[in-house]
């Protein structure tokens, strides 16, 4: 009588999830069908020899189990047949780094769950998020060209003969038409997506620069404020709310690091490129100048609409809280009343409104710095190449700001970044009007206000970034950051007419100090602002913990 064959099996790929490679199915078990004799890669499969055995490596796989359907290799087909099915897996589903496969038994459903949690997709790894936030830094320095209009308004002043004031008037409506523009921005890109809301920002911004450049000699003024102040302001809030609003997304445990290295680049284009635009000015003129801005904005804009993605929605337990401080008791406050609040619109919370009042008079101290930089440093006595830098200088404190306040965001809260924020603020303002003293003329001190004006008003949109997303979640972050940085645009307004006013009645001789002695009124104005919000905050985070109990 012949002896029976031994039994051949067939290897089979049980998912990754569960920890193992590929395990041997006996014949006749799962899909493949009885009989079967071919591995999922069209392999003759191995026979494992009768007995308990160890387990061993059979060319570079590792057999696991008994060979005759112990309980370990079982309960691994099990998981493995469940939902999964047999057959070649992709290529990426196979192999998959240790730090991404699953705990050892998860089924790949919990498996998928915890991945889409921290922002994972298979098509969108969270390993690519670094390339987007470089191309985001990359976007955003070319969109802080805005904070060269010092640069921009002393050739073009000259060559029409229009006054300081005008030329102010232009950055100011350039400011409103940036709040103005991110609001719509946010809608656009709800209503649409994330490419075709920067194409319409990049028609604006370089339809802006090309008409400013070709059209102001006929329209003169009011086409500046056309061109210059509503579509490259338009424009630039459009661009900067979405690109901001998506490479966050990608960075739910790091949104104060992750604004800040944006919002760096966005304040370090005024001394990368508009220094480099300054004397491209001097040496070509302006007009040539924004034609070619024109054109690189373009291919920039193009690029990032073409790299950047959107994240995937995170789970609503992951986005609550922003930053990577587990242990500060702020953001767990902040997450628990976010947890029992978060579907309230944030404009109808008095901590918006107080909020707003702190960042209005923050804000308007560094816009009257950064939009008469250069002609103040001239008549504070700085010769003109030192004056041209320093507009460099005060916007890499403004870049330098982000990125700083943004990792001491996520280490000591939002607390401790506005206060830092508002002290700078004040010892600026005192510095700058001292400068300006009646009978004395201190260059020092204008430099040293000017630095820390240009720090304080860094932090500030960090700050917007981190309040919309810490206290109201990332449902409607981009919306709620567009509010938040709507202050910029009251911010512009109270800085055109208080520097006006002052001016008028300091008159030609006091006019400066006049004005820097506004502006330390108007900072004294923000730390009143800080200690409500303080108080109304520390008032939330209470009722959240009794809430949590």
């Amino acid at each position: 009588m012949r002896r029976a064959a031994k039994p051949r099996g067939e290897r089979f790929p049980v998912s990754d999830r569960a920890g193992f490679g590929t395990c041997r199915r006996r014949r006749g078990a799962g899909p493949s069908g009885a009989g079967s004799r071919m591995d999922h890669r069209g392999l003759r499969a191995a026979v494992r020899p009768r007995g308990r055995g160890r387990p061993r490596v059979r060319q570079g796989v590792r057999v696991l189990g008994r060979a005759r359907g112990g309980p370990r290799r079982s309960q691994a087909l099990a998981r493995a047949m469940r939902g999964r099915g047999g057959g070649r897996q992709p290529r990426h589903d196979r192999v998959r780094p240790r730090h991404e496969r699953g705990q050892p038994g998860e089924p790949h459903q919990a498996f998928d769950r915890r991945r889409e949690a921290r922002g994972e997709t298979k098509e969108e790894p969270m390993n690519h998020r670094m390339r987007y936030l470089a191309t985001g830094v990359l976007s955003l320095l070319f969109l802080g060209l805005i904070y060269s209009w010092s640069n921009f308004s002393a050739p073009i002043g000259e060559e029409f003969g229009w006054d300081r004031e005008s030329m102010r008037f232009v950055f100011t409506l350039s400011i409103i038409a940036f709040c103005f523009g991110g609001y719509f921005g946010a809608r656009l890109n709800g209503r649409f997506s994330f490419r075709p809301t920067m194409l319409i920002a990049g028609v604006l911004l370089v339809g802006g620069f090309a008409s400013t450049a070709l059209v102001l000699d006929a329209g003169g003024l009011p086409a500046l404020y056309v061109t210059y102040g509503v579509l490259c302001g338009g424009g630039c809030g459009i661009a900067y709310n979405v690109i901001i609003a998506t490479v966050n997304a990608w960075f739910p445990e790091r949104v104060g690091f992750s604004s800040g290295a944006l919002m760096m680049g966005f304040g370090l284009g005024g001394l990368v490129l508009g220094t480099a635009a300054a004397a491209g000015i001097d040496l070509a003129g302006w007009r040539t100048v924004f034609l070619v801005l024109a054109a690189l904005i373009a291919i920039v804009l193009g690029v990032t609409a073409l790299v950047i993605k959107p994240a995937p929605m995170l789970a609503s337990g992951s986005s609550n809280v922003a930053g990577s401080a587990e242990g500060s008791s702020e953001h767990a406050a902040a997450g628990k009343a976010l947890g029992a609040s978060h579907e309230t619109p944030m404009v109808r919370t008095p901590l918006f409104w107080v909020y707003s009042v702190w960042a209005t008079c923050a804000i308007c101290a560094g816009l009257m710095i950064i939009g008469d930089a250069k002609p103040a440093a001239l008549a504070v006595g700085l010769e003109a190449g030192f004056a041209t830098l320093l507009v460099g200088l005060v916007s890499t404190t403004n870049g330098v700001a982000r990125i700083v306040i943004g990792v001491v965001f996520d280490r000591f809260g939002l607390r401790a970044v506005m206060a830092s924020a508002s002290l700078a603020a004040l010892l600026g303002a005192v510095a700058l009007a001292w400068s300006f003293a009646p009978g004395t003329r201190v260059p020092g001190l204008f430099v040293a206000g000017a630095l820390l004006v240009g720090f304080s008003y860094g932090c500030v949109p960090v700050i917007a970034s981190a309040f919309a997303r810490s206290q109201f979640g990332q449902k409607h972050y981009a919306e709620n950051l567009a509010l938040a940085n709507f202050n910029m645009a009251s911010a512009a307004l109270l800085s055109s007419f208080a520097a006006g006013g002052a001016r008028a009645l300091g008159g030609a001789d006091n006019g400066d100090f006049a004005v820097y002695a506004a502006v330390t009124l108007i900072v004294v104005v923000a730390l009143v602002g800080f200690a409500a919000f303080f108080r109304l905050l520390r008032r939330n985070e209470a009722r959240a913990a009794e809430q949590g109990r």
